[in-house]
């Protein structure tokens, strides 16, 4: 009974964390698309 309690309950927060994931990866390409101006700023000192 234990047991198949906390294997749900870890699969379900090991879904969460793999959409979690997945989310950041998105957000992450669209600020390489549209970087907002604290990141411009930091890639100009970086690149010179």
């Amino acid at each position: 009974m234990f047991f198949n309690d906390d294997a749900s309950e870890s699969a379900y927060h090991m879904t969460l964390l793999r959409n979690e994931s997945k989310i950041m990866l998105y957000d992450k390409k669209m600020l390489d698309r549209y970087p907002a101006k604290d990141e411009e700023n930091l890639r100009g000192v970086s690149m010179n």
